[in-house]
């Protein structure tokens, strides 16, 4: 199924649709970078990527924190711009790859996973 929905994904977003199906992406590893290294995290959150709404949710046990987002099409990658915050994801549109930076003052959060379907 995933073979499917992510080109779809691409799909809408360069096209636009008003009947798009929001994206839950799994955090599968996370490590936290600072100028002396990069140690692994324990992964506490998901994402889910709402085209339509043009919004990203960062989800955790508490609930979810929505921003705003800009896509934009990159050859096999979608590049998904939280406006303002700092961070960045990027997603292959085979699904197959999902990543996301989030800088902090002097950290790095880096997250890997995969997109689906939600």
């Amino acid at each position: 199924m995933l073979r499917y929905a992510i080109p779809w994904f691409v799909g809408i977003t360069v096209c636009g649709s008003a009947h798009a199906v929001p994206l839950k992406c799994d955090i599968a590893a996370k490590y936290r970078c600072q100028p002396g290294g990069c140690e692994s995290v324990q992964p506490s959150v998901w994402n889910i990527v709402d085209v339509e709404a043009k919004t990203y949710q960062r989800c955790d046990a508490k609930g979810c924190d929505t921003y705003p987002v800009s896509f934009t099409q990159s050859g096999a990658y979608i590049v998904i711009d939280l406006i303002g915050r700092g961070v960045v994801a990027k997603m292959s549109t085979d699904g197959a790859m999902f990543m996301e930076f989030a800088g902090l003052a002097d950290v790095g959060l880096v997250s890997y996973g995969t997109c689906r379907v939600e």
